[in-house]
């Protein structure tokens, strides 16, 4: 009887220490599990933050062009050819971009950071604590030390 209930404390035992063994071990064997996991749990937050709109424009002069006019006669009657100067003309090309960026944050990693910081703020509770003892007690033998060198004189 007692072989048995040691045996099966045993095993009890044992179950408990590797579970996280084990389930190292069937994540690495199912990683697609664990990815499915993992978006589930953790989506990742989608941020747009829109840039500066840029501007650039070009402008480009093409010279006038002269055209000639249909010939006429003077007053002493011989034929004038005229030619006629069109305007400059000015083309304006206007481009407008806007590089946009796209954030993805990992929330994974923030709620593991997280804990972390949590963590962290424990042990330094835990610590000022601590120090405040110490503090109170170097300070009562301070003043025993004082006292006793008084009462010796």
């Amino acid at each position: 009887m007692r072989t048995i209930y040691l045996l099966s404390m045993v095993f009890l035992l044992s179950g408990c220490v590797s579970l996280k063994d084990r389930a190292g071990k069937f994540l690495k064997a199912n990683p697609d599990y664990l990815a499915e996991q993992c978006a589930l749990n953790f989506p990742p937050k989608f941020q747009i933050v829109e840039g500066k709109t840029r501007v650039d424009t070009l402008r480009e002069i093409l010279p006038g062009v002269e055209i000639p006019c249909p010939e006429v006669k003077d007053s002493v009657g011989t034929m004038i050819k005229n030619k006629v100067k069109c305007p400059d003309q000015q083309i304006q090309t206007v481009w407008k971009t806007r590089v946009d960026t796209l954030k993805v944050e990992n929330t994974a990693n923030i709620i593991r950071l997280q804990s972390e910081i949590l963590q962290w703020q424990a042990k330094n509770k835990d610590l000022q604590k601590g120090m405040q003892w110490r503090n109170w007690t170097l300070g009562v033998l301070a003043i025993f030390l004082v006292l006793t060198f008084i009462i010796k004189r």
